[in-house]
């Protein structure tokens, strides 16, 4: 199936929560409430910041298949490189599309590396093959201790 990566239109603002909710509620995550008007929040404010991109994907049939929310940041030792990483990033499929319009979006805006963080856990080895073969390697790991 071919997928297509682009940038959110506002007027999808209402489908792109509820997509979200259902990736939650499949997500190591879903343990913590999912609040829609919360979600509806974030989405309105990252579309007023310059440091911000929603990017969504779609199938063949227009269905929204996943997200990638991308944010710049300045390194806190030398406050001059630009990164770039994910604020949210999950797709049931055009993981690779999104990724790239990500990529490219960060490199137009000057970013010198891509973080991606990977925050649930399952299929170790298919998430390690996806980001090694857009040329990304692994450094380090993500610990999580559940305090409620």
């Amino acid at each position: 199936m071919k997928y297509a990566a682009r940038h959110m239109k506002r007027s999808e603002l209402t489908k792109v929560v509820m997509m979200c909710r259902d990736l939650h509620e499949a997500s190591d995550w879903s343990f913590i409430r999912f609040s829609a008007a919360a979600m509806r929040r974030s989405l309105s404010e990252a579309f007023s910041r310059k440091d911000y991109q929603i990017f969504v994907c779609q199938d063949q049939a227009g269905d929204l298949t996943g997200i990638l929310i991308g944010t710049l940041g300045q390194v806190m030792y030398n406050g001059k490189t630009l990164y770039a990483t994910d604020a949210e990033f999950t797709a049931s499929g055009g993981g690779d599309e999104l990724l790239e319009a990500f990529r490219e979006w960060a490199k137009q805006r000057g970013a010198a590396v891509i973080v991606m963080g990977v925050s649930n856990s399952g299929r170790e080895p298919a998430k390690d093959r996806f980001f090694s073969k857009h040329g990304m390697t692994r450094t380090g790991g993500m610990y999580q201790e559940r305090l409620k």
